[in-house]
């Protein structure tokens, strides 16, 4: 899979960003290859259930979230910040007002650290 980052200019400063998809989820292994600051963005979004009746379909979403969960563990130790958004409570499955409540998560989390003086002032604008 070929990964090609999205140019964002924050004060003037390029910053580029990348969506490492299903199989990387934090896609630091192609980052770490070309930025000097490496931020990652880990979406939480499953559950641990006890759950007593699986069909198919849940069947297939605990294995790729098992999945996941494996892959997220070495990608998160490349990368030197980690933004964790928690969608424990979000059904990511066919239900589009519940992905919004997600991407807002993830927009709020990313926005508290950028407004961080410290983290402006020391990484963003210095790399």
């Amino acid at each position: 899979m070929l990964y090609v980052p999205n140019n964002v200019y924050i004060d003037g400063k390029l910053h580029q960003f990348l969506d490492g998809g299903m199989t990387h989820n934090i896609p630091t292994h192609r980052m770490n290859q070309f930025a000097d600051y490496v931020i990652g963005v880990e979406n939480v979004y499953y559950k641990e259930t006890n759950q007593k009746k699986v069909n198919i379909i849940t069947g297939i979403r605990n294995t790729f979230q098992s999945m996941r969960r494996s892959a997220i563990i070495w990608q998160r130790e490349s990368a030197d910040l980690i933004i964790k958004v928690d969608c424990k409570d979000v059904d990511i499955i066919g239900n589009e007002e519940e992905v919004e409540q997600c991407v807002k998560a993830g927009y709020d989390a990313a926005m508290k650290i950028l407004k961080n003086e410290k983290f402006r002032d020391e990484i963003l604008l210095n790399n």
